[in-house]
């Protein structure tokens, strides 16, 4: 975006819904990166500097592209969730890496991620229900799996999913409602990721009956979920766990084996003093991540002398 384009976003009546400061804090950063490529960088003797010279140049250009960055993705954040009716039910995850992972100090979104990524073998077959936006199964589950069918019932995620990340091979993204478009055949991996809250009871039980038919003999279940606060409600879910067991209770019911655990997290900004409370959780008829025969782990203890 070049600085015409911004100022038509500054004069726009869109933007009275956004704090100016937001904005012209981009402008200024803008301004100022165009200042040092084309003022402070000596293009025509720079093959002749010193690398001392180039180390420092291209630090603070990295150092001020990193700014410009954190800041357009906390407005493109403003934008995407702060505006009432046109709020969408997924999340652009750029925004948790230039922003909210630098500059918020929020690495909770990741290790969703990673968690299910320890759950993958090498050539698996990878079911993602509620994709989203597509992030994770670039970024981390089609690292390790043979294929990855990605489905999600927005039509706006599957196509920011395609426009992103679907240049990858054995990544897939469907646009189908899961409540009936789950595929017909097997999976060795589930994961069903932030999104199982947005299902009533009665549609976890039936989705959960869907999965552990879908899954191979031992294939795994894996996802994360929020814990219920008073403090907080979110307009799309329809059901929040009030606490680890609970979960536990819907997983049982289906598996032989289940693993829930939980992490907590301080929040900064407008949910400062309040906490992210996630449950995490692994599903499976066959060994599970962290479980007694997960061939990752090595679990002992020593006599006490």
């Amino acid at each position: 975006m070049n600085k015409n384009d911004m100022q038509q976003l500054v004069q726009s009546p869109e933007l009275q819904l956004v704090n100016h400061s937001f904005v012209n804090a981009l402008l200024e950063k803008i301004n100022y990166l165009f200042f040092l490529v084309n003022k402070e960088i000596d293009f025509i003797n720079f093959e002749k500097m010193s690398l001392p010279y180039k180390q420092s140049v291209f630090k603070t250009i990295s150092s001020k592209t990193r700014e410009v960055t954190a800041l357009a993705h906390m407005t493109q954040h403003h934008f995407d969730w702060q505006q009432g009716d046109t709020r969408s039910e997924w999340y652009d995850h750029f925004c948790d890496q230039h922003w909210q992972f630098t500059h918020q100090d929020n690495c909770h979104w990741i290790e969703r991620a990673v968690f299910s990524n320890l759950a993958i073998e090498s050539g698996a077959e990878v079911l993602d229900l509620c994709s989203g936006d597509g992030y994770f199964a670039y970024h981390f589950y089609s690292s390790k799996a043979k294929n990855v069918t990605c489905i999600d019932i927005d039509e706006s995620a599957i196509k920011h999913a395609k426009e992103n990340f679907e240049d990858r091979k054995g990544i897939n993204f469907v646009l189908g409602d899961i409540r009936k478009d789950i595929p017909n055949k097997k999976f060795d991996n589930i994961i069903w990721d932030a999104a199982i809250e947005h299902f009533s009871e009665q549609e976890i039980d039936s989705l959960l009956l869907k999965i552990k038919d879908t899954l191979n003999g031992d294939g795994i279940l894996s996802g994360q979920t929020i814990k219920e606060e008073e403090s907080e409600k979110f307009e799309y879910h329809e059901k929040e766990f009030t606490s680890k067991e609970e979960l536990e209770t819907f997983l049982k019911k289906y598996f032989k084996n289940v693993l829930v655990f939980e992490t907590v997290y301080e929040l900064l900004g407008r949910h400062a003093d309040s906490k992210r409370h996630n449950f995490y959780y692994f599903a499976s008829d066959g060994i599970i991540p962290f479980g007694k025969d997960w061939r990752h782990s090595l679990f002992s203890t020593t006599p006490t002398q």
